[in-house]
């Protein structure tokens, strides 16, 4: 009899664990509000490079990279899980090897990505395929770019063919450069389903400094949103397009007010955003990428 009745209560309490723990996925997979597919179990990957150029700038890049890793290290991404490549070690084919390393640790579907690139950018004459409606690819400025000959950029093209062997469909890729919008205005470029893309400049416009917080302008708010003050709906998440609002309106007001500071002048600095989340037909929901209530 005593032996029955203990087979009993195993039996409630397995049923309870299974129940629960359902329970707990249904409530997750709803709170994460991510593309799904792939192993049910959602992992957090980053890609973050740069390079200033010159001596002047490196300190601003070097910083926002160390910033990046301690906020994405503090909510949640593994250091294992962190792809740096920083100064020297920015150089065109380390940048194309880290997606071949998210391949390599098996991201699959419902895994979240995110990527951040700080480089000097510019434009040229549209490359085959040929695919912008300004006539004009952009391209970022690795370490080993050979600045005598404006040859060895990373054109958008270029990765944008990167990018599309990603197989999350929960990407975020901040751009931060000069004629950073190029990145999106062409069909070859880096959009697609299951992505937000950010860039700190339109196509034809440069992007700046915060000189008194040696950081770049636009990354200084993406940091400071990321730290939880683009959480605007206060649901204990920053999503892609929440820190896009959150930066946008920052980074284009203190713009025009450093321009005409230092230099008599009244440009201004304009984010762009694409949204394909979590599709290009149907972006009306917002892609949740940081959990504050983790740390």
């Amino acid at each position: 009899m005593e032996r029955n009745k203990i087979k009993v209560y195993k039996v409630m309490i397995l049923a309870f664990v299974f129940i629960f723990s359902s329970f707990s996925y249904t409530i997750s997979s709803k709170e994460y509000n991510l593309n799904d597919g792939g192993d049910g179990e959602i992992n957090y990957w980053a890609i973050i490079a740069g390079w200033g150029g010159n001596p002047h700038q490196e300190p601003c890049v070097n910083r926002e990279i160390r910033m990046l890793k301690r906020i994405l290290s503090l909510y949640g991404w593994n250091d294992s899980n962190l792809y740096i490549l920083q100064n020297e070690q920015a150089k065109k084919e380390a940048i194309f090897a880290s997606f071949i390393w998210l391949d390599d640790m098996a991201v699959d579907e419902d895994d979240v990505v995110f990527i951040f690139f700080s480089f000097h950018g510019s434009h040229k004459e549209d490359q085959p395929p040929l695919d912008e409606p300004n006539n004009m690819d952009g391209f970022l400025v690795p370490f080993d770019f050979e600045f005598e000959i404006q040859e060895n950029g990373i054109l958008d093209d270029e990765l944008g063919a990167a990018l599309d062997t990603v197989v999350s469909q929960n990407v975020i890729v901040v751009v931060e450069s000069c004629h950073a919008g190029e990145m999106i205005d062409g069909t070859q470029d880096l959009c697609g389903d299951g992505r937000v893309i950010l860039t700190s400049s339109t196509e034809e416009e440069a992007s700046s400094f915060l000189y008194r917080k040696v950081i770049g302008l636009f990354p200084y708010y993406i940091i400071k949103g990321l730290r939880g003050l683009a959480d605007k709906d206060h649901n204990g998440w920053i999503s892609a397009e929440e820190l896009f609002r959150y930066a946008e309106r920052r980074t284009i007001f203190q713009s025009y007010i450093s321009s005409f500071l230092l230099g008599m002048q009244f440009n201004g600095q304009h984010p762009q955003i694409y949204d394909g989340w979590p599709s290009e037909e149907n972006n009306s929901e917002d892609l949740n990428i940081l959990n504050l209530k983790y740390n």
